[in-house]
């Protein structure tokens, strides 16, 4: 089983401290400041109060990804387990870029020139997010295994 521990300690500290910190935000918008989550990224947008169920739906699935992201990493140093929740949130977070892309096109805002503050907030949260993931999904940064007389050895 390889060991969690052999990932560069800025992997460890990212998901074990900052990942779930990043998730609670999204927890705050969605069940305290509902109408920031629709003009944030839909400035002509309206918040409707009768499509609450909705951000309380987002609110508890940012909710549990804070909490698995918080506790899986604490819980097993197993590398594979790691990987497999990081993968998880990369389609998440994929779908969620794609969400934004949409907005911002409907609402004919691509050129970075029309984005607003929160515009850039999200795609500056975002996309690093996923980077972070995808680079850890493809062991960026980790230790090169090269086989030397049909040996493994670290270099």
């Amino acid at each position: 089983m390889a060991s969690a521990t052999s990932a560069p300690a800025f992997y460890r500290f990212f998901f074990k401290n900052l990942d779930p910190l990043v998730a609670m935000y999204g927890v705050y918008l969605n069940f305290f400041a509902q109408e920031m989550a629709v003009t944030g990224p839909a400035p002509n947008s309206h918040y409707d109060p009768d499509q609450v169920f909705l951000f309380f739906q987002c609110g508890g699935l940012a909710l549990a990804i804070a909490f698995i992201t918080a506790a899986v990493h604490r819980s097993t140093e197993d590398l594979k387990v790691w990987r497999a929740v990081q993968f998880a949130l990369l389609l998440a977070d994929i779908a969620a870029l794609v969400g934004i892309y949409l907005s911002l096109s409907t609402q004919n805002r691509l050129a970075p020139s029309a984005w607003t503050d929160d515009d850039k907030g999200l795609l500056g949260s975002y996309i690093p997010l996923t980077l972070i993931r995808l680079a850890f999904i493809l062991n960026v940064g980790f230790p090169q295994e090269q086989s030397i007389l049909g040996e493994k050895q670290k270099v």
